[in-house]
């Protein structure tokens, strides 16, 4: 037989753990204060990264300036959720003869949000750096001795193909532009050719590009790959060319677009 009474103890109990929770409201504003404290300190040491990576020119990461911009909205914010917090903390009823425990318990819920939106800002703001080198500022020198090293190459008659490698982003499309200028400078070719090849996508797409800037025309009847290789490697073999293909991130087959090489 159910006998309610034997479930008073511990719903007796659960209403005095709620009970004890909102009890003592002023708990959970010190709480918030600590973990904004938190945050602040937090900020002001990723500041100091920050300005330690200014002052030695470098590019602070986007993911850095969000993280400020979320931080100090949050710090404005719980500004205001403080002062209120402790407004609704002293809040009582029945003619100011008992504490508010509604508006306690709705105080206890937001803190515990807020802490926790705190607590994912204190963890984002982990970075394992602020800052990186601009890449127009890698190792200038380096790319200058670089720049050099590739003009004397193509000055080499026994050099017919040079490569420029490295991380993206680092200049490599910047170094290789600047080549081919000096080189149209220096009259060092009679004609110039660059491709992007990831842009082009395709091996028919690359012959087009190339042979639209070394003014060949493929006839109508011309659309065999094969075909379209052997006008290209005629026309660049009957003229000296610099033929630049940038952003190769795959095996490209020089053969079968046209493009001699080799002895």
């Amino acid at each position: 037989m159910y006998n309610i009474l034997d479930h008073i103890p511990a719903a007796a109990q659960c209403i005095l753990y709620t009970f004890d929770r909102i009890w003592d409201p002023d708990k959970k504003v010190e709480k918030l204060k600590k973990e904004v404290d938190k945050l602040k300190n937090a900020r002001n040491q990723v500041q100091k990264s920050v300005d330690v990576a200014i002052k030695n020119e470098q590019e602070i990461l986007e993911g850095v300036h969000r993280w400020f911009i979320e931080v100090d909205k949050k710090l404005t914010e719980e500004e205001v959720k403080i002062t209120k917090a402790e407004e609704t903390a002293r809040k009582r009823c029945f003619l100011e003869s008992f504490p508010n425990f509604m508006s306690r318990y709705h105080l206890r819920k937001e803190v515990d949000k807020e802490a926790k939106v705190i607590d994912q800002l204190l963890k984002d703001g982990e970075f394992d750096g602020v800052a990186h080198i601009p890449a127009s500022d890698i190792s200038f020198k380096s790319r200058e001795h670089a720049l050099a090293e590739i003009i004397n190459a193509l000055k080499d008659a026994n050099v017919n193909m040079i490569g420029v490698y490295g991380l993206a982003g680092v200049g490599k499309t910047t170094l290789v532009k600047e080549v081919a200028r000096q080189a149209k400078e220096s009259k060092l070719f009679d004609a110039l050719a660059m491709v992007d090849v990831t842009k082009a996508s395709d091996t028919e797409n690359i012959q087009e590009e190339l042979a639209d800037q070394i003014d060949l025309v493929f006839t109508d009847n011309i659309n065999i790959t094969r075909l379209r290789a052997d006008r290209i490697r005629q026309k660049l073999k009957s003229t000296k060319t610099l033929v630049i293909l940038d952003d190769i991130r795959s095996r490209l087959n020089l053969k079968a677009i046209g493009i001699p090489f080799g002895h």
